[in-house]
């Protein structure tokens, strides 16, 4: 499993994607200082007309209405994921040419396999995008509700202040679906190399996770459902059928799928195998 330079798959990928998912969130700060500056304004301007209503409605309405705001954090993840997936090319480009693959692995590949999202995964994203709209509504109507109900007096800023501290609450929800989404890339393109060129170079593809080839975990942050997945096997192509194992959540039994992640945070790699060393138990 021991990749290009000694390098484990998993950690090639790993630090692909630690670099896609830095880039977007960084954008996805820029954009959410941008809204909280822009919700704070008319605020600022007649803070002793709101202080005399005492009415959070507005300051909640300000800071949820967050459309905007993630439609354009939307294409920056996009961005992120082309970014991974022509990663991932690269990586396994260079992989199955240490298996003996001449043939339909040139740079220029990545017109091929390094391709935009298609319209199933953007709609996923658009939908955990759409969670975290919903998220960030109820944590700032939550927290701007709780300034008010401490007393009668109510200062605007101690709302506006409450409102951007809920909102920044959330970005973990950001970085998870930039890290899962640029792990999808990564691997998805991987998934074409194989689907194309596998069949006619003996190669089939296996689900790796951060072990090594002993079974070891690379480090401590391997999920007991990673040693499940660990070493399965499929055709070119194919498609994994998660096992019936106590360590992976019974929901996912017998489920197919085609690559990882499996999860979100999921540090799993699609890689090539020559069949015949599988075939040997190798």
């Amino acid at each position: 499993a021991v990749g290009t330079a000694g390098t484990h798959p998993s950690e090639r990928m790993t630090a692909s994607v630690a670099a896609a998912t830095t880039t977007a969130l960084a954008q996805y700060h820029q954009l959410r200082n941008q809204h909280a500056d822009t919700a704070s304004a008319p605020f600022m301007e007649r803070l002793i007309e709101l202080a005399q209503q005492r009415d959070v409605r507005e300051v909640i309405q300000a800071f949820s209405n967050v459309r905007g705001m993630l439609s354009s954090y939307d294409q920056h993840v996009e961005q992120s994921v082309v970014r991974a997936r022509t990663d991932g090319f690269e990586d396994m480009r260079q992989e199955m040419f240490k298996l003996g693959v001449r043939n339909g692995i040139g740079p220029e590949g990545a017109n091929r396999y390094a391709l935009p999202s298609p319209a199933p995964q953007l709609a996923l994203r658009r939908t955990a995008l759409s969670s975290m709209s919903r998220a960030i509504r109820d944590e700032v109507g939550k927290a701007v509700r709780l300034v008010k109900s401490r007393g009668k007096e109510v200062r605007v800023l101690e709302l506006l202040s409450a409102a951007e501290r809920a909102l920044r609450s959330q970005d973990y929800r950001a970085e998870r679906i930039a890290r899962t989404e640029s792990m999808w890339g990564y691997n998805q393109s991987r998934y074409a190399m194989m689907r194309e060129l596998g069949p006619a170079n003996g190669l089939v593809q296996r689900w790796t996770e951060m072990i090594d080839d002993k079974g070891k975990p690379l480090d401590k942050k391997v999920a007991p459902d990673s040693f499940a997945m660990h070493g399965l096997v499929s055709s070119p192509g194919g498609m994994f059928t998660i096992p019936s194992d106590a360590r992976i959540p019974a929901a996912k039994h017998g489920k197919r799928i085609k690559f990882p992640p499996m999860r979100p945070n999921d540090r799993a790699v699609l890689t090539p195998a020559l069949l015949r060393t599988v075939q040997r138990g190798t």
